[in-house]
């Protein structure tokens, strides 16, 4: 138990999973493994950036927004779940270990480059509700073959270099 984590992020993040004794990164400060943030807390802003120990995050209710570079190179980041999430910023989960995003249906903002160089991203799917997806959201990711979009979703909205610049989508 750390006092002064307690103290700097009082209710905002708890920590499950560890590396046998301890569940924070000495090097990081970061936790390892899956990590919760606690309800109450609406935005993420470079929170877990350049951490490599996180596997899994789990997000609140309400967290509204994930913001600019909040999990940027989580390269060791493979799920998370999104909860009611708003709008995910610029560069959110640029270079992550991400495989699939099923963004919830409360979704209205993807930031640019918010899934860039994600290149063990898979599978996506956009709700009908987003109304704005910036330049490059999944420019680099490679495997990213399998994309759905939500019954209604905006025709106007163009999906630009998606896959390594294999596919684009309108």
């Amino acid at each position: 138990h750390d006092e002064t984590l307690d103290t700097l992020v009082p209710k905002v993040v708890d920590i499950s999973g560890g590396n046998g004794k301890d569940p924070i990164d000495p090097q990081t400060g970061l936790p390892y493994g899956e990590v919760t943030v606690g309800e109450g807390r609406t935005a993420l802003v470079k929170t877990f950036k350049n951490s490599t120990v996180i596997t899994s995050a789990m997000l609140p209710d309400s967290l509204k927004t994930i913001g600019s570079e909040a999990f940027l190179s989580c390269t060791n980041l493979k799920t998370i779940d999104f909860a009611q999430v708003e709008e995910i910023g610029e560069s959110a989960f640029r270079y992550s270990g991400i495989t699939s995003a099923i963004l919830p249906e409360t979704l209205h903002v993807i930031g640019l480059y918010a899934f860039t160089n994600c290149t063990n991203l898979t599978s996506l799917y956009i709700p009908a509700s987003c109304t704005s997806i910036g330049w490059n959201a999944f420019a680099q990711a490679e495997k990213l073959l399998d994309i759905t979009v939500g019954f209604g979703f905006n025709a106007d909205l163009t999906i630009t270099y998606v896959g390594n610049n294999k596919l684009t989508a309108e």
